[in-house]
């Protein structure tokens, strides 16, 4: 996983940005079926036909190289607290992020 950015939409709509990279070293692309957004005992199950791309009713096709994924989320809510993501694909692939979000986060 690479770079993570928080923002808001015009419409104050909270997101997070998810740079997830496919190695160019990689023989293939994989499908990636979910992404989890755990803080504390909380975790979130994006849902999939929000993302853009969206990632339901089949699957996103990461293809090799690196790819942005928008996820709707109210990170707002979780200032200075540690957050992991984790990326799932169809493959049995798995790849997690820890953070700490920013109370200057935007």
């Amino acid at each position: 996983m690479g770079q993570l950015d928080f923002a808001k939409s015009t419409e104050g709509i909270p997101y997070v940005n998810i740079t997830v990279v496919n190695s160019i070293f990689s023989n293939k692309t994989v499908n990636v079926t979910q992404i989890i957004f755990k803080t504390g005992n909380i975790t979130n199950t994006i849902d999939g036909a929000l993302t853009n791309p969206i990632l339901l009713p089949n699957v996103y096709i990461l293809n090799i190289g690196s790819n942005v994924i928008l996820c709707p989320w109210n990170w707002a809510l979780y200032y200075n607290q540690n957050l992991t993501i984790t990326v799932q694909t169809a493959e049995g692939f798995s790849i997690s992020q820890t953070l700490q979000i920013p109370k200057s986060t935007p």
